[in-house]
């Protein structure tokens, strides 16, 4: 039998090492659809009309509208108290202790904190229901075209003031009233006095104020969501936090007004809505599961609890536990900056979190290349791949996340690498019969290639049962076969040892032996193992030792066999 040697595996020190598994794996709560929102609760009520959270039970109780009036537990979906039946909307002033709802007939009706439901006896006659001016008991109501305001306390009507042609169901209420109307948002002071109108250049379709009545956030149906300062007479805040909200049906606030939820039509089917969450803390996206799945539109509006612990959409409740490990930025692994011709790569970023914390993410990355003919995305694959040497932009992409870095693509040091990964044969760990090239020298090595009185000490990487598997290999061919017992290498230093139990091969004056390597093994080897630096190596076999001080080209071998071991990985 003639054996053959091949002098390395080889991939260059500063090419493209490919993330291992373990390291790729993005963390369970983190995904190509954001963090998880596992369901908490579900109830059976798919057809609420209004949805309000309050205050007590902390924060995570709310009023329920759906023919009857109920104050639920978003945790459990309980029923906790049904405060008025038969109505169809409720206002709620700040302190929680007087509701107003309006029933069958317009007839209105109320109850203090202690719900105990009663016919409100007046001439305030209206058909809606918006909320009460911050600070007071006076409730704001709409009778078709009329705006109106009564104060509880005096049991009067304060005000009433027509509305515009094209005004629609959407109001805010707080110190002020904004009423939407058509492509405006039309303001009004708690006596129902015109102060001021916001043009939009499209329909408005909700507007909310912040819990502290500072901000006002406008949704319309071609622009996102945007922000308004009310205390400086309702100037544009220039805030950009809010992208991928445009048409936004809904926006609600947690109690703290530190976290914020948006419902916004589905781009691909507009009977379905997605839920956008965010940071107001951070001023950051918090990117959710929630933020594709289809969700039903008749559901009613979502809620945020404080503290957004949980968001409560229609029958289901969602834990927001994981909202710590939302991405905030991403970034190109500095290992991806050099790639090698032919390789294929699993795009991958780097993600920082909410909480701080950094990730590597695999699962829903794009890369995408600016100059096709040096690097292309094969999507059929889902693998990168770096076709020649040249310079590229690469454009990573994650949830709603971009980056761009110039990467340098090397020549292929893998030149036959397909034919050099051989199979190993039965009862051994040596390579027979290879017609291959050597992949460092580039030549051509064929069976019964001699040796002649060269002693080879090197490292080469074979798969076996499709995993890499990287070997120690010693040859040697003189005037007598020497049976190998030890290798010892001298490098950086320090001392590497391998026990050989025998020679595996002999044929005449041929010896050979190939000894696996462990990851301790390679280990050793990357660390210690520089071609510029001096590497001795001794064979013992018996009684005899022979000293090798390694040429560099033999260096070169030695350690570049080890690192196509991480390259195959």
């Amino acid at each position: 039998m003639n054996q053959l040697y091949v002098m390395s595996g080889v991939v260059l020190a500063s090419s493209l090492v490919v993330v291992s598994p373990e390291k790729a794996q993005a963390i369970n709560e983190l995904g190509a659809d954001g963090v998880k929102m596992p369901v908490v609760s579900t109830f059976s009520s798919y057809n609420a009309d209004q949805m309000m959270l309050v205050k007590t039970g902390g924060g995570t109780q709310y009023l329920n509208v759906d023919k009857d009036i109920t104050i639920r537990d978003m945790v459990t979906g309980a029923t906790l108290k049904t405060i008025f039946q038969d109505a169809y909307a409720v206002a709620v002033n700040d302190n929680e202790d007087l509701f107003i709802a309006l029933g069958n007939g317009s007839n209105l009706f109320y109850a203090t904190q202690f719900y105990e439901s009663q016919k409100l006896e007046t001439d305030f006659n209206v058909t809606s229901l918006h909320g009460f001016i911050q600070g007071t008991n006076i409730v704001i109501g709409t009778y078709y075209k009329e705006l109106k305001g009564y104060d509880f306390d005096t049991k009067q009507q304060v005000f009433e003031t027509k509305l515009g042609e094209k005004w629609n169901n959407i109001f805010a209420v707080k110190k002020d009233i904004v009423v939407a109307n058509g492509n405006n948002a039309t303001i009004y002071d708690r006596n129902g006095n015109y102060v001021d109108v916001l043009q939009f250049d499209s329909k408005v379709t909700s507007l909310t104020y912040s819990p502290d009545g500072k901000t006002l956030l406008v949704g319309t149906k071609n622009k996102d969501v945007q922000s308004f300062d009310v205390f400086n007479n309702y100037t544009d805040n220039n805030v950009s936090l809010f992208k991928d909200t445009k048409g936004a049906k809904n926006i609600a606030y947690d109690a703290s007004g530190n976290y914020l939820i948006i419902e916004k039509p589905n781009e691909y089917d507009k009977e379905y809505e997605n839920l956008r969450m965010f940071s107001l803390t951070d001023n950051q996206r918090i990117y959710t599961e929630l933020d594709e799945k289809y969700l039903n539109t008749y559901h009613g509006d979502a809620l945020l609890s404080n503290g957004a612990k949980f968001i409560q959409f229609g029958k289901s409740t969602y834990n927001t536990k994981n909202i710590g490990k939302s991405p905030t930025a991403i970034s190109i692994p500095k290992q991806y900056i050099t790639m090698e011709a032919g390789s294929e790569l699993k795009p991958a970023v780097t993600a920082t979190l909410l909480d701080g914390t950094t990730t590597t993410v695999t699962d829903g990355v794009t890369w995408k290349s600016d100059d096709l003919s040096v690097a292309y995305y094969d999507e059929s694959k889902n693998v990168f791949k770096p076709t020649e040497a040249g310079t590229f932009t690469l454009r990573a992409s994650y949830l709603g996340f971009t980056t761009d870095v110039q990467v340098t693509v090397k020549k292929s040091a893998l030149s036959g690498i397909k034919e050099y990964l051989a199979k190993h044969t039965k009862g051994g760990y040596y390579i027979s019969n290879l017609g291959v090239k050597d992949i460092y020298l580039d030549q051509r090595i064929y069976k019964g290639a001699s040796y002649k009185g060269q002693y080879i000490v090197t490292t080469f990487t074979g798969k076996k049962n499709g995993q890499p598997v990287t070997y120690l290999d010693v040859a040697r061919k003189g005037k007598t076969a020497i049976n190998f017992k030890q290798i010892e290498l001298q490098a950086n230093g320090k001392m590497f040892k391998k026990n050989t139990k025998a020679y595996l091969y002999k044929d005449g004056y041929e010896s050979a032996n190939s000894i696996k390597l462990s990851v301790a093994d390679r280990k050793w080897i990357k660390d210690n193992v520089d071609p510029n630096k001096t590497v001795t190596a001794k064979l013992k076999g018996g009684k005899k030792t022979v000293t090798i001080k390694l040429s560099k080209t033999q260096k070169d071998a030695l350690l570049k066999g080890v690192l196509v071991n991480d390259y195959l990985k």
